[in-house]
């Protein structure tokens, strides 16, 4: 065999590596500006997802007939911490949900106090911290434990990252959505000081 013939044997068992070589350096650069499209198509579906659920959950407080504060009095505290958020979502949404969502905490720890299932001593117990506490107050009012657990589950995926960014609108709905569970714990189990006071006035 000549040289000529070697060299075009080379060139031949060599074409097909080179040639694949060449379009992934081609197409290397196209792929790369890709990949930030692809994210926000994924990040742009879970956010959908996300109001979605949001409205779902909205649905579901009128079928638990949670109260409204346009239809009750009092709760002073409650609509100024509400008002507050409200305005806290305007410059930081993410942060205000999840300030929401420890209000609505606090809450169900002093829902099980005023219903004296537990004592301020309890209340860091295993037993009465948040899922399983949420569980003994709502326990007899499934529908009101079922929309904690899907506000929960909202907070969880905000908390995990599965929504990039928290948008103001849903932030506010999830904001009012809490606080209508609170309200609901403050009407169902109202303060037990203001209980005590009742009953020394009632005594001769």
């Amino acid at each position: 065999m000549d040289y000529l013939s070697f060299f075009a044997k080379v060139i031949e068992f060599l074409a097909w590596p080179v040639s694949m070589v060449v379009v992934i350096a081609m197409l290397k650069q196209g792929i790369v500006n890709l990949l930030p499209k692809l994210r926000q198509l994924k990040y742009k579906d879970l956010q959908l997802d996300f109001q979605e659920s949001v409205k779902r959950i909205e649905t579901q407080a009128e079928v638990a007939k949670l109260p409204r504060f346009e239809g009750s009095s009092g709760h002073e505290q409650l609509r100024k911490d509400k008002e507050g958020l409200f305005s806290l979502a305007l410059s930081y949404p993410r942060a205000a949900l999840f300030e929401a969502w420890v209000r609505l905490e606090v809450a169900i720890g002093q829902g099980l106090r005023n219903a004296q299932i537990i004592t301020d001593g309890e209340k860091k117990s295993a037993k009465y911290q948040l899922y399983s506490g949420a569980e003994v107050l709502f326990s007899d009012h499934p529908q009101q434990l079922q929309y904690f657990l899907n506000l929960l589950d909202l907070r969880n995926r905000v908390a995990h990252g599965e929504v990039e960014s928290v948008e103001l609108e849903p932030a506010c709905a999830f904001i009012e959505m809490a606080f209508r569970l609170m309200l609901f714990i403050e009407t169902t189990w109202p303060a037990v000081q203001g209980a005590l006071c009742d009953k020394a006035a009632q005594r001769p």
